[in-house]
C-alpha cells in the first residue's frame, strides 16, 4: 500500500514535471505582431529566428522570444522655426509619419526594440531631410502642395536611410501650421 502510494506521487511529480516544461516551452505570437527568438541574448541563426503569428514551441530556459509590433505605427512631430530668432516671427509645423518594419532581425539589432532611440532616428532623417537644399522637395512646396508623386520622392530618399534600421516609412502628413500671432493677422488683412 505504502509502495503504491509513493509510485502515485512520484507519478503525479513526474506529470507536473512534464506540464511545467511543456508550458514553459509553447509560446504564442499575436496576430500582428512577429516573434524573435533569443539564445543566450543573441540571436538564433536567421532562417529560424523569426516566428510568425502563431504558436510556437522553443526550448525552454535556453531560447525566449521577444514580440515586435508589426502593425502600423505613427509618430506625431512638433517643429517651431524662429525667424531671425524673434519669438513673434515663429512658425509651428505638425507633421506625423506612418511607419512598420520591414526587417525584424535589423531592427532589433539596431535599435533592440527601445522606442525612444527609433522616434530619433526618425525623427533626425526627416529634419536632415527637410533642411537639406538637395531634397527632391522643398518642405514649403510639400506643405502647399502634398502631391502623391511628391510624397513618394520624398518617401524613397527617407526609406534608403532607414533601410539599414529595418524600418520603412509608409507616408508622410502635414497636420497642422501654427503662425505668430502678427502673421496671422496679416494674412487674414490681406484676404
Amino acid at each position: 500500500m505504502i509502495f503504491l502510494r509513493k509510485k502515485i506521487h512520484l507519478i503525479l511529480g513526474f506529470l507536473v514535471c512534464i506540464l511545467f516544461i511543456l508550458y514553459q516551452s509553447a509560446t504564442i505570437v499575436p496576430e500582428g505582431q512577429t516573434g524573435l527568438l533569443l539564445s543566450e541574448e543573441k540571436l538564433t541563426p536567421y532562417s529560424e529566428s523569426i516566428l510568425k503569428p502563431g504558436l510556437h514551441f522553443i526550448i525552454p530556459f535556453l531560447m525566449r522570444p521577444i514580440l515586435l509590433d508589426n502593425r502600423l505605427q505613427t509618430l506625431v512631430f512638433s517643429e517651431t522655426n524662429a525667424e531671425d530668432n524673434l519669438p513673434k516671427k515663429s512658425i509651428t509645423n505638425e507633421y506625423f509619419a506612418n511607419w512598420r518594419i520591414s526587417d525584424p532581425v535589423r531592427y532589433y539589432q539596431q535599435t533592440k526594440n527601445n522606442f525612444q532611440q527609433i522616434k530619433l532616428l526618425i525623427t533626425q532623417q526627416i529634419t536632415t531631410l527637410f533642411n537639406d537644399k538637395k531634397t527632391p522637395v522643398p518642405f514649403s512646396q510639400l506643405i502647399l502642395n502634398e502631391s502623391p508623386q511628391q510624397i513618394d520622392s520624398v518617401l524613397s530618399v527617407v526609406n534608403k536611410q532607414l533601410k539599414t534600421v529595418g524600418i520603412k516609412i509608409i507616408t508622410i502628413g502635414f497636420k497642422q501650421l501654427d503662425l505668430s500671432a502678427d502673421d496671422n493677422a496679416r494674412i487674414l488683412d490681406n484676404m
